[in-house]
């Protein structure tokens, strides 16, 4: 085949696979021929007892007979739980019994590949257990070590869509790499319709079946639609179309289009016969084999009896760590942040970690409820000390600069460090400078409390995690390392890669790719002032920012030491200010912000320096994220997405 690698290769990376030890078992899902309920028997029977008697030929909706049956699990279900019943090609369920019957929606089929494809076992409607994805075959025999699986398709869901009446023509392996292979155009197989929910193509062979009209069984035989919606027991498709060579039934090398939708797996085998050359995967036994294992996975029982959500790295942490369990119990109902909202600063020394906690009982406008500095020394043991750091505070003149590539700490960091000669001696230097990580931050969950303790995200490092433990939520004794798990995923790019100093940063740093993502577009113009305490930050939308016009959409920002971002609501006058000697007032595009708003002054100080506006080769937007380099650093602001442009998070790094 003529064969050319296409830049929607992933980059290499190797995920740590989490292996569990389970005891004791769940309880256990018997097999069984019988139906659960006669709405599953009917369900079944409308579409595959013709299939089981010979009496069409056509592929399988569910299979020749129900395979297992329990009670799961589910928040929004009779008693917390639903009756399933599992199926070679899916799972019945009934989420509420005292449904109307007759509806096409009394019996659902589970949103079963999406669980399988993110490693997410739903549980509640908005509930959801941390595994990980599925490393099982998705087509063909399941010996089969090169077939796609699952995890396969981790990185593959927001591609797409092709054109209608475009061929489908990208291969798939088992590594997730896709490669465009010309001689697929002679299976003549293209997209005809794109589903306007999920913004993915179907091929026309897929769009057929999931159409089909053929001899049903409602009572009595008749002709109808087999899936009346067509969604109706795949859902709408969350991948493109690819092909893939696998071993079925021992024969190697069978070429299968594989598509996936959120609730069934399509396959198309153009050497099978006439009515079964597309099939529904067998997704019902793959599902059963991720979900309960050989050894029925004891974790998925624990998690459930504490009824709170777990983020990723942090779930499968506790899941696997029978002491980690112990030490820190269920966690709290405010998975997040704790009690209120908070804020978490952490910095990393010679010998130790320090981390600033301060929480809020409602909002940030309020007085802070709690306020801790716990010191985490190499020893294993935390220290908690009193918070006395007052916002705005400067520095004191005269200090012992730091030595070579350490820092000097400061703010509340730096108060405890000069004043406590014992920490100061235990902790050594700074080896970084203060980050903050907010429970806030939508993109990703930072830290986690727990009836006794918290877990943090290692700023520094996202695969592993901080763990401090005690007698309560705010009285840590204990700390150790761990693990969180795999790996964040690297963005599949499609655009070339950002060059310079912040494309170093970004090629190098996996928590960096993983946070903002691809390039997208040249930034817009920034204009950067230092202050005393922070920098304020300004993005004009137009090609220059200069003569300042309050009309321009533009975006003023103010970057505080603590690692957030405030951003005003409206554009506001310039005014003119009279600074201390030797220092700057705010300029054109920062004073209206200043005097308008009196603590700003107390938290910034004076400008440091005047305002510059950074060039535009020192500047990138990415996918979820603006980097640009200014004074020997890099500035990356954090966003949910390129288009809203809404920054909720900076970090800054050092060139």
């Amino acid at each position: 085949m003529k064969t050319r690698r296409v830049h929607l290769t992933l980059l290499a990376l190797v995920v740590a696979t989490i292996t569990f030890s389970f005891s004791p078992p769940l309880p256990p899902v018997h097999a069984q021929t019988a139906f659960a309920d006669p709405a599953f028997e009917r369900l079944w029977t409308r579409t595959d007892q013709l299939v089981t008697a010979g009496a069409v030929s056509r592929s399988y909706y569910w299979g020749p007979a129900p395979s297992y049956t329990t009670s799961e699990d589910y928040a929004q279900g009779a008693g917390g739980q639903r009756l399933v019943q599992y199926f070679d090609k899916g799972r019945m369920e009934i989420n509420n019994p005292q449904a109307d019957k007759s509806s096409p929606f009394y019996v659902t089929s589970g949103l079963l590949t999406e669980e399988l494809v993110s490693g997410k076992l739903q549980v509640g409607d908005s509930r959801f257990l941390p595994l990980a994805p599925a490393g099982i075959a998705v087509a063909g025999d399941q010996d089969d070590a090169l077939a796609p699986t699952y995890q396969s398709f981790h990185n593959l869901l927001k591609l797409g869509p092709h054109q209608v009446g475009q061929f489908a023509d990208y291969t798939v392996d088992r590594s997730g790499h896709l490669a465009f292979e010309q001689d697929l155009d002679g299976y003549q197989v293209r997209y005809t319709y794109v589903e306007s929910t999920t913004h993915h193509a179907i091929p026309t062979v897929f769009w057929n079946f999931l159409n089909l009209k053929g001899e049903v069984v409602d009572g009595k035989p008749g002709i109808g639609l087999l899936a009346d919606p067509w969604f109706l027991y795949t859902g709408y498709p969350i991948t493109e179309a690819y092909w893939t060579k696998v071993k079925v039934g021992g024969k190697p090398e069978v070429a299968v289009l594989i598509q996936l939708y959120q609730r069934r797996v399509l396959t198309y085998t153009p050497t099978n016969a006439d009515g079964w050359k597309v099939e529904m995967g067998n997704i019902g036994g793959h599902y059963y084999q991720w979900r309960y294992g050989a050894d029925k996975a004891h974790p998925l029982a624990l998690l459930t009896r504490c009824g709170s959500d777990l983020p990723e790295g942090f779930g499968r942490l506790w899941v696997r760590d029978e002491q980690v369990r112990q030490v820190l119990s269920c966690p709290t109902d405010e998975a997040t942040q704790g009690p209120g909202e908070g804020r978490i600063l952490t910095e990393k020394f010679e010998h130790g970690l320090m981390v600033d906690i301060v929480l809020y009982p409602s909002s940030r406008n309020a007085q802070p409820a709690a306020k801790y500095l716990y010191v985490l020394f190499d020893d294993g043991t935390v220290t908690r000390y009193p918070d006395n750091f007052v916002d705005g505070s400067s520095e004191p003149q005269g200090q012992t600069p730091a030595p070579g590539s350490r820092y000097l700490p400061r703010y509340g960091f730096g108060k405890l460090w000069r004043e406590n000669g014992e920490v100061r001696s235990s902790l050594g230097w700074a080896i970084s400078e203060e980050l903050g990580l907010d429970g806030l931050y939508e993109y990703r969950t930072t830290y986690q409390f727990f009836p006794k303790g918290l877990v943090l995200l290692d700023p520094f490092d996202l695969t592993k995690l901080y763990v401090l433990y005690g007698s309560s939520t705010s009285d840590f004794t204990n700390w150790r390392r761990a693990d969180a798990g795999a790996p964040p995923a690297l963005p599949n790019c499609t655009t070339p890669q950002p060059t310079g100093s912040f494309g170093q940063l970004w090629s190098s740093d996996l928590s960096v790719q993983n946070q903002v993502g691809c390039p997208v577009d040249a930034a817009a113009q920034v204009i950067i002032q230092h202050f005393q305490y922070g920098v304020m930050l300004h993005l004009s939308y137009t090609n220059n920012p200069w003569p300042y016009n309050s009309s321009d959409p533009q975006q003023t920002y103010f970057l505080f030491g603590d690692g957030q971002t405030m951003t005003p609501y409206t554009v506001t006058t310039p005014v003119t200010l009279n600074p201390p000697p030797g220092l700057y007032a705010p300029s054109v595009h920062f004073s209206g912000y200043y005097a308008h708003d009196p603590e700003l002054g107390t938290m910034l100080g004076w400008a440091t320096g005047p305002e510059v506006a950074i060039r535009a080769d020192d500047q990138s937007y990415f996918e979820t994220g603006l980097m640009f380099r200014d004074g020997g650093r890099i500035y990356i602001m954090f966003s949910d997405n390129f288009y809203d442009k809404s920054y909720k998070l900076w970090l800054s790094f050092a060139e």
